[in-house]
């Protein structure tokens, strides 16, 4: 689709596709034609395209798997001859990484308190949204007169900070994962235009076994849990790690003030800590921005859960009509 929103191509006869999403992430495409197609000269800066999908043997029709804004063209031609156009697409929530919280420290544009739904709608609307305006305090403009922002639900776990300068995605990821159980999204509205998004509860459907009653076979949600195994032929290539090289389990938050004066908060994980008898880790962090007691407890919180171990599993996932 071009800048209007108007559809210039169906694309059906590509070489290669690649898609990445990951949910509080923007996501990306890959697509890959052949280089003297002629459709190549339709990828226009911050076009859109839609992934749409179907598996008519088991009954799915036609979905939209991904949406995203065209970046990045890069043309090849290899020894052979052979040439290809591969075209890069961000997901929409792309469009938030591209502001910063552009309000002086002190301001009610940077120090927020609430529900976590309140304050990151309100981050999202006073820097791409309606209120992204120099009017409004916004040191510069950056609305995007067809982005919205859905009404406040006031849901979520309470949050405080100041977060003068730094980057929206950035801001409203940190704040989402500090209250925990907490989504967003943009998605499109209209033929060119977009509506930011907020959850509570994980998306989709849980298909884990968490509440599972063995005499119905189904979870707490009411579903049957679906189970990835070598045995029953839906994986392969089973990865477990255990990763604690850039572990840290004592941060110290350096606040306002200067030498013996100066505000330090610290904040521990005595459980990772007593994991051998020399694992004391210690991480400092700067965050003279900040005054309120409470906001430094926050932001080490946050650096101790970025530098905790991470248990990582992966594995391929094989097709089967079980597994869809």
């Amino acid at each position: 689709k071009d800048t209007t929103g108007s559809v210039v191509a169906i694309i059906d006869d590509f070489r290669t596709l690649l898609i990445q999403k990951q949910v509080n992430f923007a996501g990306s495409c890959q697509l890959t034609i052949n280089g003297n197609d002629p459709k190549r000269d339709l990828f226009d800066l911050d076009g859109m395209i839609e992934i749409r999908r179907s598996y008519p043997q088991f009954g799915i029709d036609w979905y939209t798997e991904f949406e995203g804004l065209y970046r990045t063209p890069v043309k090849q031609t290899s020894q052979s001859g052979d040439k290809v156009f591969n075209a890069y697409f961000s997901g929409f929530l792309s469009l938030l990484d591209r502001r910063h919280i552009m309000y002086y420290s002190g301001s009610s544009g940077s120090e927020k308190s609430g529900t976590a739904d309140s304050v990151i709608k309100e981050y999202v609307k006073e820097n791409i949204g309606s209120e992204a305006t120099t009017g409004n305090g916004r040191i510069s403009n950056g609305n995007i007169n067809n982005f919205t922002v859905e009404a406040d639900s006031g849901s979520g776990g309470s949050w405080e900070g100041s977060r003068s300068f730094k980057r929206l995605l950035t801001t409203i990821q940190e704040i989402a994962d500090s209250v925990g159980n907490f989504y967003f999204e943009v998605i499109r509205s209209g033929d060119y235009g977009w509506e930011f998004k907020t959850y509570t509860g994980q998306p989709g459907i849980d298909r884990s076994n968490t509440g599972l009653d063995p005499t119905t076979g189904l979870n707490a949600s009411g579903n049957s849990p679906h189970i990835f195994s070598e045995s029953f032929g839906n994986m392969i290539n089973p990865q477990f790690s255990y990763a604690r090289s850039n572990e840290a389990n004592r941060v110290f938050v350096l606040g306002q003030g200067q030498e013996s004066d100066r505000n330090i908060v610290t904040r521990s994980d005595s459980d990772l800590i007593d994991d051998s008898p020399i694992n004391l880790i210690e991480k400092t962090i700067t965050a003279t921005n900040e005054s309120e007691t409470a906001a430094l407890e926050s932001i080490g919180d946050r650096v101790l859960d970025e530098n905790k171990p991470r248990r990582t599993l992966s594995f391929d996932v094989l097709q089967t009509p079980a597994s869809l």
